[in-house]
């Protein structure tokens, strides 16, 4: 499966395209190519496909640039019969999430200045 977009296609914090070798690092945890990050990304979001498509379902997933304009996402899942079963998904998913409660229990004990902080959502 491939989702396409023709925006500005995979960018750094200057707004560069990113090369071929550079892209993988948008499915670290905590990678976010905001600078400052004002608009409320966690960095969490791609390293969560990563996982729910590779750990849990046994698939890849890959990113690129186009040569247009944009950015695309190539998925791929095994056939049926190379699935992992579910019992072991389900492992797996409950120790990705102890280990992502883990660090974030550990972020929230370091004190973020006042100016570092952000505003309440409404």
């Amino acid at each position: 499966m491939a989702v396409e977009d023709s925006g500005t296609g995979i960018v750094d914090a200057a707004g560069r395209k990113m090369h071929r070798h550079e892209i993988e690092k948008i499915f670290e945890l905590g990678y976010s190519n905001r600078e400052n990050n004002d608009e409320g990304g966690e960095g969490l979001g791609l390293n969560w496909v990563r996982t729910i498509v590779q750990d849990l379902h046994g698939g890849t997933i890959h990113a690129e640039n186009t040569d247009e304009a944009g950015a695309r996402f190539v998925v791929v899942f095994p056939p049926i019969s190379q699935a992992p079963d579910m019992e072991n998904a389900e492992r797996k998913a409950k120790e990705y999430l102890r280990q992502f409660q883990i660090q974030h229990e550990a972020d929230a004990e370091i004190p973020i200045p006042a100016e570092e902080q952000r505003p309440a959502p409404k």
